[in-house]
This record gives structure tokens, sequence and C-alpha cells, in this order.
């Protein structure tokens, strides 16, 4: 059975944190250099960087179960009209479990009772199957950005939207 529950206490970032260790460096592999994925894990993915975002940036993160198990988690952040689909990463194991299907099925739900107009989110250019993924829940390419990075980094990205009518 697939579950997702809220991470509230300092435990469950610090699961989060871990999974990310684990999951990023092997989801970018051949996409993102390795020093920068390491940056990001340091900057944005940190228990205390993820509390931050909690209490100061109107962020959610959930951990994903599956059967009992901790598989992966989710990261939302919710606006004024529109909520920011900021994370969802899956241990490599699970994938192919409807694990990603059920949380953005989540993430569709909470759009709704929030009554956002849209979901956005940015993917890297060079992830093809990510990008696949969300156009199959029914995100579509609305631009392409360049993010750059405090280390020196530019990184590519399509922005993704799936609207609400």
């Amino acid at each position: 059975m697939i579950e997702l529950k809220q991470a509230k206490t300092t435990a469950d970032y610090q699961v989060i944190e871990q999974l990310a260790k684990e999951i990023m460096p092997e989801v970018y592999q051949g996409i993102v250099p390795p020093a920068h994925v390491d940056f990001f894990l340091d900057t944005f993915q940190t228990a205390h960087t993820i509390a931050r975002q909690i209490n100061e940036a109107h962020y959610q993160y959930y951990l994903l179960w599956l059967n009992g198990q901790v598989t992966g988690y989710l990261g939302i952040q919710l606006l004024d009209d529109r909520i920011h689909l900021s994370k969802v990463y899956v241990l490599k194991k699970f994938r192919g479990k409807k694990l990603g299907k059920a949380a953005l099925e989540f993430v569709d739900k909470v759009a709704q009772e929030k009554g956002a107009n849209l979901v956005d989110l940015f993917v890297n250019i060079g992830n093809k199957d990510t990008i696949n993924f969300y156009k199959k829940a029914g995100y579509t390419i609305s631009d392409t950005v360049t993010h750059q990075y405090d280390n020196g980094h530019s990184e590519t990205d399509h922005k993704m939207e799936k609207v609400y009518k």
C-alpha cells in the first residue's frame, strides 16, 4: 500500500536528507556534474535547509511509503495561486511501482483543495525519462530557462506546468 506522510520532525527531515544523498547522484549521473550534485545536496537538501523551507517559505515535504518502507519523498511549495512542485524522488529499487504517479495524484488533490490554478516545476532538459513522466501526467513544457548557481554552475531546465480549469 502506498502512503504519503507529511514530514514534520527533525528525524523526518534527516530521513529526507539521507534519501537525497542516495537518490540524486544516481538520477543525475551523466546529466549534471557530480560536483554540482554535491553542491545542490549541501545547499538545498540538508535537514536544516528543509526545516527552514517549511518554516519560512511555505514548503511541505512528504515521505513516500510502500508497504511500511520509506521509498522516496515529495516537496511542494504552496504559493498564492499555484503550487510549485519542487521535488519527487524515489529510490531506484522502488521505481516502476506507481509511487511517482501516486505523488503527482496527491499534488493534484492538494492543488484542488487549495484552489490553485496550476502546478509548475523545473526539470533538467537532459532528464528525458522524467520529462516524459511529467508529460504522461498532463504537464506541458511552457518555457526553457537557465539557472545560475552560487558555485558557478549553470543548468538549463524546462519549466513544465499543469493547468487546472
